[in-house]
């Protein structure tokens, strides 16, 4: 996943001011330092009733990118902190069981919001997850992600699974 860079600095509109033609206007701006405006996720992972251990509990923002992730203790508990305030969306999944149902929440500064997810058991699934942003790299060398992409898991004539 690419680095986040937190903001040391807010940016703010400066006040409006007349200026015509060729004009030129001296206008001094201040950047005050950015407010640490973070909130925190926690809760419960179930199968409706029992707690689920090592769980992946994944974040995505609200263009549905992974944000950030997690896993459950042995209680089926996690907590995902110093999130930016925003719109974002909550799931689960482990190995045996269905993708939870994405949970939608908005985060405001300083927050602390309960979400618990269910999955359900399938013992007929073997699933793994895969995440990532697809980037590609110029000539240059800078490497940009890929918006609205399609990636397919595919199985290969070796029998082994690719990603194409």
């Amino acid at each position: 996943m690419a680095d986040m860079k937190q903001d040391l600095l807010g940016l703010q509109f400066s006040q409006s001011f007349p200026i015509q033609g060729m004009q030129e206007a001296n206008i001094d701006l201040e950047l005050p330092p950015a407010s640490a405006a973070s909130a925190t996720v926690f809760g419960v992972v179930t199968d409706g009733t029992d707690p689920i251990p090592d769980a992946t509990v994944k974040l995505f923002d609200s263009t549905g990118t992974p944000y950030r992730h997690t896993l459950t203790d042995e209680t089926g508990a996690f907590t995902i902190s110093e999130i930016p305030t925003g719109t974002y969306s909550l799931g689960a999944v482990k190995t045996g069981y269905l993708l939870s149902s994405l949970a939608g929440v908005t985060l405001s500064e300083g927050s602390s919001v309960q979400m618990d997810l269910v999955c359900t058991a399938d013992a007929t699934l073997n699933l793994g997850t895969i995440a990532g942003v697809l980037t590609a790299t110029d000539l240059n060398g800078l490497t940009t992600p890929l918006a609205g992409a399609q990636i397919t898991l595919a199985t290969h004539k070796s029998g082994k699974q690719c990603v194409c």
